[in-house]
């Protein structure tokens, strides 16, 4: 399998088709629910009666989109071990710091495929908030979700400074994407952390007062029920606009750029033996 992922998929080609996706993915909300093609917009006003909005339901936890982000950030993950394996001779690198930064890798992909698919931060931050009893996201709830985000940065930023030197210090194309994939997560992360931080105790939410620009970009370039439809729980349509298309749109580049970042790497070996045979 993963020689034929390394033979005949270039990274490059992941990254286009998250663009694409999303391009499409944007082109269906502007249709569906701004302009009620086909009726889409009217369905989802009959099922959906608290959230009516096809946005929410393409890029919600759980959705198509994120979908996409666990097939990526599990396959990255097993071509992260996978490239623990390839022989370090033919880079004159160490063995063992290659190794021992492709398994690290790996494990964390793995950590933010957990993080993405059940959000355990949320259940943590939620018993934490209950065992002191606080309000939601207070003191230690906000505090409990930055030590999380910190200690799932920790594997891969250590990765890097210990043994990226020596493994990667031949693959710029491998280091690009590996550095542009986490700053797209690290955007995300960062985006949905501030979003709701000490929101009990200083009474404002980032995600709402950004979301809500959002909000009337929409209802600009919508018709007359667009309008209509937005004007109710303008504070929860506005988080949701930014924790839904904005993040996952994020994570979902941000997945498929570190798909590439692996292929990339272990491409290089398979077909420098492949041309060898």
């Amino acid at each position: 399998m993963f020689s034929f992922i390394y033979r005949k998929l270039e990274g490059v080609y992941v990254v286009y088709f998250s663009v694409c996706i999303l391009v499409l993915s944007f082109l269906m909300v502007y249709f569906f629910d701004l302009q009620n093609a086909f009726g889409v917009r009217d369905f989802f006003v009959e099922q959906y009666d608290t959230w009516p909005f096809f946005w929410y339901h393409w890029f919600k936890n759980g959705g198509p989109i994120e979908i996409i982000q666990y097939l990526f950030l599990g396959l990255a993950s097993l071509v992260s071990i996978r490239n623990a394996s390839i022989d370090a001779s033919i880079n004159n690198n160490n063995t063992r710091h290659l190794k021992n930064f492709w398994y690290l890798m790996g494990f964390a992909l793995l950590l933010m495929l957990i993080e993405d698919a059940g959000d355990p931060r949320h259940t943590i931050r939620i018993y934490v908030q209950a065992i002191v009893g606080e309000e939601e996201q207070g003191f230690f709830g906000t505090m409990t979700e930055l030590i999380y985000f910190c200690a799932l940065a920790f594997f891969p930023i250590y990765a890097f400074l210990r043994y990226g030197g020596r493994t990667l210090y031949q693959s710029t194309k491998t280091k690009i994407y590996f550095l542009i994939g986490f700053l797209f997560y690290a955007m995300a992360t960062g985006a949905s952390f501030a979003g709701s931080a000490f929101h009990s105790l200083i009474d404002k939410n980032f995600y709402m007062i950004t979301g809500r620009y959002l909000l009337d970009i929409l209802v600009t370039l919508g018709d007359q029920k667009t309008a209509e439809l937005y004007s109710v729980n303008k504070d929860w349509i506005s988080f949701y606009l930014m924790d839904s298309p904005v993040e996952e749109s994020l994570e979902l580049l941000g997945a498929s750029l570190l798909l590439a970042a692996c292929i990339s790497y272990g491409k290089g070996f398979i077909l420098y033996n492949y041309k060898k045979e």
